[in-house]
Formats: C-alpha cells, structure tokens, sequence
C-alpha cells in the first residue's frame, strides 16, 4: 500500500478545534448519528466531571454492544476497514479538543486497524494549541 489511511478527530463548531483537510471523509458521530452519537446529554459543556461520566456511560454501552457484536461493533469495524483500505476519515463531534466519547471510538478504531497494519500510527490528531500566557508572565 502506498500510503496508510488514517483517523483524525474534528470539532464541528465553525470556529474551534480542528477541521477537516482535503481529501478527508468526514463522518458525523455527534448525537444526530443514531449509532455512534453519544446519547447521554452533557448539560453543561464545563462541568469536566459530568463529562467524564457520559463519556463513562458511552464507554459501558459500546463495551457491552462490542461484546454481542451490535451495531456499533458494525459501525466501528466498517470504518477500520476503510482506514486499513487507505482512506482518511475525520469522526467530527462537539466536543474535540475536549474529552469526547470519539475518543473510544478513535481507540476502538485505532485496536482494528493495528490488528492488519501495526506499523500504521491511524490516529494523526492534530497538537494541542500551546496554553494561552498568563496574565503574570508579561511585563508591563
């Protein structure tokens, strides 16, 4: 293969988080995706432990879907398969950069594609913006 197909997490809002770049397939994976949309509802976007805990939630449901094979299970390997066929795909929700449940998705994508092609890194996010400067560290 002349080139590894890859994964990159993408942020929905029009002006935060990363985008998508061309040639990359975007698949929307918010809660408007009926299988892979986290349905548990994030109330308020700061409370950082509520976040942690529908992404928990999200995290038990698509264990348990993985385990008899369900439709996530489907939706997940379906796109491992086309990343191991050299497509790029961008899972665009909400929350990216924050903790967001395609995160897992991102994982689970990342354990299949490893499985055919272990030397392909398939998770190409981009870098954290650096840390805005404090208020201390400027002189005036």
């Amino acid at each position: 293969m002349s080139e590894y197909g890859y994964i990159r997490q993408l942020n929905k809002r029009k002006n935060e988080g990363p985008k998508p770049r061309p040639g990359e397939t975007v698949i929307d994976v918010d809660r408007n995706n009926r299988v892979l949309g986290n349905p548990f509802p994030l109330e308020d976007k700061d409370d950082e432990v509520a976040r942690a805990r529908v992404i928990a939630l999200y995290n038990e449901k698509l264990e348990a879907d993985f385990a008899i094979g369900g439709p996530m299970f489907i939706a997940v390997k379906a796109i491992a398969r086309r990343v191991i066929a050299g497509e790029k795909i961008g899972l665009n929700c909400w929350c990216v950069p924050r903790a967001c449940h395609s995160d897992i998705i991102a994982k689970k994508i990342v354990e299949m594609v490893q499985e055919v092609q272990p030397d392909n890194p398939v998770l190409r996010n981009d870098p954290p913006p650096p840390p805005a400067p404090k208020l201390a560290e400027f002189e005036f």
